[in-house]
């Protein structure tokens, strides 16, 4: 069977080594150039993936555009007539002409605290975190011209711990996408896949994070949701951070837990202690054990003070 699998991450290095450890290495990665890498910000992007594959023996395609709108990549999809396409960490629609070049389609994964038809959209599984929600409905689908609307092929449920930040929640996922891939691949060479409708009814959907989605203001929120943005922003992805607009400086963070020691800081002020900042949000205080700051200087200059942040 002719596989290509689509991605620029890490996690599709993976699926690269999972799916060729386990006898059905895909024929192709279709993937940006080096160059292309340098240009667009990819959470989680591997910049040596072309070598990695070509190690494994896959033949690798370097995209004219990410968009995959231009003659050129609808050429050598239409010359190349792939029976199924496999896309994980390719954060862009696939064109209608080149989705139905693949016999059998391609497919992917998205995953949301709501099931297929709600959740769809960008970032689904920060926004999980994000919203403090307790689970993931995980589908793998066939893509359709429409982004997440395309016939369920399975679903995984997976809870999320109320300590687990964005990276342990990707590694539930990658496990699913890991087994899925070869079972998946199982039903189509036997001609036995399966699918079944999303429900077709006005449905929630996401809206795209950004930087300043990260942007914390403990004047105005809750401790436990400060704690949620912390998590759903965490590595791999650029972090959440706090602004500290006499400094006009960010401190990013990246690890906290609420803390009921700290009672005499004000709202909205934070203060380092030691090798821990301790910011004051609007019903109680938590404890960052990982952050750092955009200027070293700053860091000298507030040490052991009070400092607001807005």
């Amino acid at each position: 069977m002719k596989i290509c699998v689509f991605g620029n991450k890490s996690a599709t290095s993976e699926l690269l080594k999972h799916l060729t450890s386990n006898n059905t290495r895909p024929h192709t990665l279709a993937t940006l150039s080096k160059e292309s890498f340098g240009k667009i910000e990819i959470s989680g992007s591997d910049v040596n993936i072309c070598s990695q594959a070509e190690s494994l023996g896959i033949n690798v395609y370097t995209t004219d555009s990410y968009g995959l709108k231009n003659a050129h990549d609808q050429d050598f999809f239409t010359k190349q007539a792939f029976d199924l396409g496999i896309c994980t960490g390719w954060q862009r629609l696939i064109p209608k002409e080149i989705l139905n070049t693949f016999k059998l389609g391609v497919f992917g994964w998205h995953g949301s605290g709501f099931n297929l038809p709600n959740g769809r959209g960008r970032s689904p599984l920060n926004w999980t975190i994000r919203l403090g929600l307790k689970e993931v409905f995980h589908n793998c689908f066939k893509y359709a011209e429409d982004a997440d609307t395309g016939h369920i092929y399975e679903t995984l449920r997976f809870d999320i711990n109320e300590d687990d930040y964005i990276a342990d929640v990707l590694e539930k996922a990658k496990a699913h996408i890991k087994g899925s891939s070869l079972r998946l691949i199982r039903d189509a060479a036997n001609g036995e896949i399966t699918l079944s409708r999303q429900g077709n009814y006005p449905a929630i959907a996401f809206p795209a994070l950004n930087e300043a989605s990260g942007k914390i203001d403990p004047s105005v929120f809750l401790a436990k949701d400060v704690i949620n943005i912390i998590r759903s922003c965490s590595s791999p992805f650029p972090g959440s951070y706090l602004y500290v607009q006499d400094n006009n400086t960010k401190i990013r963070i990246w690890n906290a837990e609420i803390n009921e020691d700290i009672n005499d800081l004000e709202i909205g002020y934070a203060r380092i202690m030691g090798k821990a900042l301790f910011i004051r949000c609007k019903d109680k205080a938590i404890k960052v054990n990982d952050f750092e700051f955009e200027s070293t200087k700053v860091f000298n200059d507030l040490e052991g003070a009070d400092f607001f942040s807005s």
